[in-house]
C-alpha cells in the first residue's frame, strides 16, 4: 500500500504481490479496482471498475491494447503495424 497526499487530495493504492495495481482509493470516496488473470500473466488488468462503471480490456500477444468494452456496450478496437505503432 502506498499513500499520496497533496494540498487538494489524498489517495492510497494497494498492489497485488506481483506488482500490478489492485485498488486505488481517494479521500473523496472514489474507488478504482483492477483485476488481472493468467491470460496476461497478471501483468495487465483485464477489467477496471470505477464507482458504477466497468471496462474490460483485450490485449495483443505483446500486451498492446486491442479492444475495450464498456458497461454500456461501447467498444474500442485498435490495430498496430509491424513495429507496434
Amino acid at each position: 500500500m502506498t499513500t499520496s497526499v497533496t494540498n487538494a487530495r489524498g489517495a492510497a493504492t494497494s498492489y497485488y504481490p506481483w506488482g500490478s495495481v489492485a485498488t486505488a482509493f481517494s479521500d473523496n470516496g472514489t474507488t478504482v479496482t483492477a483485476s488481472a488473470d493468467q491470460s496476461t500473466n497478471y501483468a495487465a488488468p483485464i477489467s477496471i471498475s470505477a464507482q458504477s462503471y466497468n471496462e474490460t480490456v483485450g490485449y495483443t500477444a505483446w500486451l498492446g491494447v486491442a479492444q475495450t468494452t464498456g458497461a454500456n456496450g461501447e467498444q474500442l478496437a485498435m490495430t498496430y503495424d509491424n513495429y507496434g505503432r
